[in-house]
């Protein structure tokens, strides 16, 4: 399982990469865009990645929807293969770990837990996943709402 997960990054962070590297600053300014960045603020961290790229690309990891970034970023600033592919590998590995370990110890825990805590705890994870399928929903609603009465606008 960590073999596959940290397979599976890579696979991804190298995708990003090939993307970055591919279309360059056009890729960066198109996604910054749909992220609601300004071409300022796209390029002042594309700058900071060519400076700071094995440590955007190790804790990037770690941070949701950054390590989404990271390759996309690392191809486009012109990091090269030989610094990407180790640190992007050491960084897929050690995130595939860590997730690993953490699941496997908290079913542990749950599975020793006395029941009473075993329905609390599944009940959290139904209560947050309605919770967060709801707001979702809210978000998506909303925006095919701006896009439908930009359209009808124009």
């Amino acid at each position: 399982m960590i073999a596959a997960g940290a397979l599976g990054a890579l696979a991804g962070t190298s995708a990003g990469f090939a993307v970055g590297r591919w279309g360059g600053e056009g890729v960066l300014l198109r996604v910054g865009g749909r992220l609601r960045q300004s071409p300022e603020r796209v390029q002042q961290l594309r700058r900071q990645f060519a400076c700071h790229g094995v440590a955007w690309l190790f804790v990037g990891r770690f941070i949701s929807g950054v390590r989404n970034a990271t390759g996309l970023f690392a191809g486009a600033s012109g990091v090269s293969l030989s610094r990407f592919l180790p640190v992007s590998t050491a960084a897929a590995l050690t995130w595939a770990l860590v997730n690993a370990l953490e699941y496997c110890w908290f079913g542990h825990a749950l599975l020793g837990a006395s029941t009473w805590v075993q329905v609390v705890m599944v009940g959290a994870g139904i209560a947050w996943l309605v919770f967060s399928l709801n707001l979702l929903r809210r978000r998506t609603l909303r925006r095919l709402q701006r896009a439908s009465s930009a359209t009808s606008l124009n």
